[in-house]
């Protein structure tokens, strides 16, 4: 039970960032919370949490993700593009992509086009 709750505290930031932060609209986000509040994803972060001994369960929501984007083959273009933008959001909370207190857009756009290049999604 505490797992789920701590699992539920760091989807509420990881979508607050996707929704303010990124400024994704609220389709998207919407989208993003359906694949979150999912019980096999869910199953999923935690399995993948333990394996790899994380302490941040938005480690585990990433590289989950990363998971689904990567094997789930009928995923449209636009819905891998809003799972990367959830893993870019997921640096954000942790402080990855920050700096001086600000967004580092530049890096942003930087890892996001390069997991685009690696999902082979275009940049548009």
């Amino acid at each position: 039970m505490f797992e789920r709750t701590r699992y539920n505290w760091a989807t509420t930031k990881v979508e607050a960032s996707l929704l303010f932060d990124l400024q994704f609209n609220d389709d998207a986000v919407e989208y993003f919370k359906s694949v979150l509040a999912d019980d096999q994803f869910f199953e999923l972060v935690l399995k993948m949490k333990r394996s790899m001994n994380y302490s941040s369960w938005t480690r585990g929501i990433r590289d989950a993700l990363d998971r689904l984007t990567r094997e789930k083959v009928d995923l449209s273009d636009k819905q891998k593009k809003i799972l990367v933008a959830g893993q870019i959001a997921t640096w954000i909370v942790d402080g990855h992509m920050k700096l001086n207190d600000q967004l580092n857009w530049q890096d942003i756009e930087h890892e996001k086009g390069l997991l685009y290049e690696d999902y082979g999604l275009s940049n548009d």
